[in-house]
């Protein structure tokens, strides 16, 4: 499971507020954002799925988890193609390693 890595975005930007106001940031968006992936494949909706996965891909891109990245980007390319074939397979997965990701990240903002 991915785990939020300060270092990471340390090393990226240098500045540990804005570390921390990226850390906010994901855990009061991202599982919303995730919802939506979620919603999209439920309803079998792929322009749904397509802006929901593509919106999510953004805002965890910088986090260092390449696969969840992933993930989302083949559910974005999956909508974008209208082939929602394995989204439900993939949603549970994707959600899980955001879930921790967020979980990680809550538990680093609260130990500052």
């Amino acid at each position: 499971m991915p785990t939020f890595d300060p270092r990471v975005l340390l090393d990226e930007y240098g500045d540990e507020t804005l570390v921390r106001d990226l850390a906010k940031l994901l855990v009061e968006t991202v599982p919303v954002q995730v919802d939506a992936v979620r919603s999209a494949v439920d309803a079998r909706d792929g322009s749904a799925l397509r802006a929901a996965a593509h919106k999510l891909r953004g805002s965890i891109v910088s986090f260092g988890v390449p696969d969840t990245v992933d993930a989302a980007r083949r559910l974005e390319a999956m909508g974008a193609c209208g082939d929602l074939g394995g989204a439900d397979t993939l949603v549970p997965q994707l959600a899980a390693d955001v879930h921790s990701l967020c979980t990680s990240a809550k538990a680093w903002l609260d130990s500052r």
